[in-house]
């Protein structure tokens, strides 16, 4: 799997101080990438022409193919002052702002899309000037799966499909959100008090005795009531309540993309509109709404999708397209169930 990587545009030399290690001819069109910060160098391009237009200097995709589920990161540097959009899967996305020059863009592929190659276009306005390309967004299908789960009599109530679809309906209103300051740090933090075991997995698809079917949009933990759950990273909640078939919920916007959910809580502490940093303690795991034992379901949004939230916390998250941060304690993916 090679990384997508463009530098060296032809209106320009590459200045020393961009991604590009070095001045680059404009007869070369692939040149050698390094980030500095990300401590890894970057393949040539995948299935990309090296003229970028003006004023887009480098860009940088995660590894290809993209297994279904997972998030892609795309980073962009661009010369002058710009604005830019992405349009892939259906979905127009704004680019998130590092910095004087550069911008990043998380891209949820859900779990449910069909593998294949599809478009990723790039828009880019800097003034009354307009620039485009096209990347491509190779989906891998990945492997993923089945649980039968038969719930007790009394949460027989909670399996209605019409009650699904209007609590998805109404979360549906926070898929929306892209706060543009990024407070997240790769890898996330382990989002409770202690490492514990996956008892469910993102992806998994599965059926509510026989009546509900659809797959596991978040991961499990096997924690018990009481333990804290943590922050991953700084945010500010923005929702925070009890909802019937989630239980007690919390949702964390943590910006440029990143909204992290928790289910079935026992005790939430804080109120919407309040702020958390990074390890903060802000609820207990507990068994409520459609639950047949304590455990804490982490829910993690990439721009409204929901994903694997256990490849954010890897230190390679995405190949190095994104450094990690400083003190950082990465979980190996052993411990993170994979």
């Amino acid at each position: 799997a090679a990384r997508t990587v463009v530098g060296g545009p032809a209106h320009t030399p590459a200045p020393s101080s961009s991604w590009l290690t070095a001045e680059v001819p404009y007869w070369r069109t692939v040149p050698a990438v390094t980030f500095p910060d990300a401590r890894q160098p970057f393949s040539q391009t995948h299935r990309v022409s090296g003229c970028l237009p003006y004023p887009v200097r480098a860009v940088a995709l995660s590894e290809q193919p993209i297994v279904r589920g997972h998030t892609a990161l795309l980073r962009l540097e661009i010369d002058a002052d710009a604005d830019c959009q992405v349009t892939y899967l259906g979905q127009r996305e704004p680019c998130f702002r590092e910095g004087a020059s550069e911008f990043i863009v998380p891209m949820g592929i859900s779990a449910l899309e069909e593998p294949g190659s599809y478009p990723l276009r790039v828009d880019v306005a800097s003034g009354a000037h307009m620039a485009a390309f096209t990347l491509t967004l190779d989906v891998a299908p990945g492997s993923y799966g089945f649980q039968t789960i038969n719930p007790p009599p009394s949460l027989a109530a909670l399996m209605d499909p019409a009650l699904r679809a209007s609590e998805d309906a109404y979360l549906a209103q926070w898929r929306s959100l892209r706060s543009p300051e990024r407070r997240w740090e790769l890898p996330l933090a382990w989002p409770l008090a202690q490492v514990v075991p996956v008892s469910a997995d993102y992806g998994d698809r599965r059926s509510y005795g026989g009546t509900v079917g659809g797959y596991h949009s978040g991961v499990d933990f096997r924690a018990w009531t009481g333990m804290e759950v943590l922050a991953p990273a700084d945010g500010v909640v923005v929702m925070a309540e009890a909802l019937e078939m989630r239980g007690n919920a919390v949702l964390l916007d943590h910006g440029a993309g990143l909204v992290t959910g928790y289910w079935h809580l026992s005790r939430i502490d804080l109120e919407v509109g309040e702020t958390v940093t990074r390890g903060q303690a802000f609820a207990l795991v507990g068994n409520t709404g459609l639950s047949t034992g304590a455990h804490l379901h982490w829910e993690v949004w990439a721009n409204g999708v929901s994903v694997d939230g256990k490849q954010w916390l890897r230190e390679d998250a995405f190949g190095g397209v994104f450094p990690t941060g400083d003190g950082a304690q990465p979980v190996s993916d052993e411990v993170a169930g994979e």
